[in-house]
């Protein structure tokens, strides 16, 4: 139910960033595919910030930290007033929310059994 739940927000929120950038902010592709492409780059780097947490508090504080960090920038990107400190917001996300895809795929596979890690 949970992958579920997250496959739907990231379906859902992915591919209307860009729609909403340029309704909210009357930015076009010129401005919103750099600041997107910025999201991509922010989230490998996230991966590396995310090693580091995940060998400072262990993989699902990290893991659940991270996350509720991202869920606070997805929150706080349509209060931004500009669309730079909003694509800002969403990069931040990105970083915090992907960055994490390691951590809870160890974490995944430290839980399933042996017998149905095939599955």
């Amino acid at each position: 139910m949970a992958n579920a739940l997250n496959g739907l927000g990231i379906g859902m929120v992915s591919p209307l960033i860009a729609y909403w950038f340029a309704l909210r902010y009357g930015h076009g592709a010129a401005s919103v595919g750099p600041a997107l492409a910025a999201s991509f780059l922010a989230a490998a780097a996230g991966t590396v910030l995310a090693d580091g947490v995940v060998r400072r508090l262990g993989v699902v504080r990290a893991v659940v930290g991270l996350r509720g960090l991202g869920l606070l920038m997805l929150g706080l990107t349509p209060f931004a007033p500009t669309f730079w400190l909003a694509a800002t917001l969403y990069a931040l996300r990105a970083a915090l929310n992907q960055g994490t895809l390691g951590a809870r795929q160890a974490l995944t596979v430290g839980l399933t059994g042996e017998g149905r890690r095939g599955l």
